[in-house]
């Protein structure tokens, strides 16, 4: 290749290798500083967990409260996932593959804000008590046994309250006593044993769990007075 280059060519009086080193090589750009990243577009609704869901990775990602609702449009490499709205960009992630869980930033989050009070565990553990009581004691395990933030749940809590209407009352109320003695107070593991009819969970031996701990997010019957 390196004699091919510095050989004289036929119709021109100067080599390949002359022609390079004389126009090419003054006008080349550095390199950029990163490799490249092919990048991907995905439009999503911000869900009122204050996340977008990348379901290409099964993976939350915090958006501020303030968008709840919009469209939000999504371009995301192999290591960023950046979110606009309205043509603004209001989030950017480092992309994370864990399946199932989140990416926070905690000032995203409607807890965090004095604005944003349409969704809290105490609402929705008042709504679940409404329809049904062992619901409110499924939802309130849900939020004083979880680390997460509590907007991490209300997507939950909408699965079991809609799970809740749809389902023979008394289906729906073994399952959520059952859950709850196990400690699987799960919407995945609910919807098993309501679409399973509770079968043959009078056979299962009775756990002896602990009581959930007190969490700072969730108020007594008094604050819903």
């Amino acid at each position: 290749m390196k004699a091919h280059n510095q050989k004289r060519m036929q119709k021109h009086p100067f080599t390949r290798e002359e022609r390079f080193l004389a126009i090419d090589k003054p006008n080349l750009m550095p390199l950029p500083p990163t490799d490249f990243e092919i990048i991907s577009y995905t439009d999503l609704k911000v869900s009122p967990n204050c996340c977008v869901y990348l379901g290409r990775d099964q993976h939350y990602y915090t958006v501020p409260y303030q968008h709840i609702g919009k469209k939000a449009h999504v371009a995301y490499t192999r290591s960023l996932v950046k979110v606009y709205v309205d043509g603004e960009i209001v989030a950017t992630h480092a992309r994370d593959y864990a399946r199932g869980k989140y990416t926070i930033v905690e000032e995203h989050l409607a807890s965090k804000s004095r604005e944003y009070r349409a969704l809290t565990p105490a609402k929705y553990i008042e709504r679940a008590d409404r329809a049904l009581k062992a619901l409110g004691d499924v939802i309130r395990y849900i939020f004083t046994s979880s680390s997460m933030p509590p907007e991490t749940h209300y997507r939950t809590c909408d699965g079991l309250l809609s799970l809740q209407r749809s389902t023979d009352p008394l289906v729906f109320r073994t399952a959520c006593e059952t859950a709850l003695r196990y400690g699987r107070c799960s919407y995945g593991f609910i919807r098993s044993l309501v679409e399973s009819k509770c079968a043959g969970i009078s056979s299962l031996p009775q756990p002896d769990l602990p009581s959930p701990p007190e969490h700072g997010n969730i108020r007594g019957k008094s604050q819903f007075k």
